[in-house]
């Protein structure tokens, strides 16, 4: 024999179907709004209704997937209608007014990259000892690697006496940033980091040319 029981709901499954319920009611609410959207001025009417319209494929997601007719499939049309068309857009509030929005898209020319220069800080402090430095020299490694022909890059070693361990910016060649890499190889990770001094004397550092980018790179935790 099966008995129905009365007990007091858990607040949390309270706030869990109350929760459920906010969403239905959201997604009720959007799907209406789509469906019963305000009517532009120079919208197409009839067979012609861009609603009706096929879409082009989607890049990052396989039309098929979409159901059509769901409340996805309708806010994909509205946008693809509305925000790909060029000039004027107007729309008519309730009251009579008539609202308008330009849609402005400057044409400029393709620009190259500008060259980078780095300024990489590799935190050897004591918080560092283990894998930690370990994985820092890991990263330092590629990180160099990783570098266009026509960047540079400056290696420090930050404790309490930050030291640079390149010749000022140097080529990312191995025969110019390998000597570095080992020194860090080489350190014992102890002391305390003086951040502000590796910083003021990183920026100093820099040539300021308008032709290069510049960046500082921090790899530890500035203990």
């Amino acid at each position: 024999m099966l008995a129905a029981t009365s007990q007091p709901v858990p607040h949390g499954v309270q706030d869990m179907t109350t929760v459920r319920r906010l969403m239905a009611l959201g997604t009720v609410l959007v799907l209406a709004a789509v469906i019963t959207r305000s009517p532009l001025l120079g919208d197409p009417a009839g067979d012609n209704d861009p609603l009706g319209k096929p879409l082009p494929p989607d890049k990052d997601r396989p039309a098929a997937t979409i159901k059509p007719g769901s409340a996805e499939d309708l806010l994909q049309k509205v946008a693809a209608n509305k925000f790909s068309q060029d000039g004027v857009f107007t729309y008519q509030t309730k009251d009579g007014a008539t609202l308008f929005a330009l849609q402005v898209k400057p044409k400029l020319d393709p620009v190259s990259a500008r060259p980078t220069d780095y300024v990489v800080l590799m935190d050897t402090t004591a918080s560092q000892a283990g894998p930690f430095y370990f994985v820092q020299r890991v990263l330092v490694q590629g990180f160099v690697k990783s570098l266009g022909a026509n960047d540079r890059v400056s290696l420090w070693n930050v404790n309490h006496r930050p030291i640079e361990l390149t010749a000022g910016f140097v080529e990312p060649k191995p025969e110019k940033v390998n000597d570095a890499l080992k020194d860090l190889d080489q350190v014992v990770t102890m002391g305390a980091a003086d951040l502000k001094t590796a910083l003021d004397r990183a920026i100093a550092g820099f040539e300021n040319q308008p032709s290069r980018k510049q960046v500082i790179l921090y790899i530890g935790d500035g203990m």
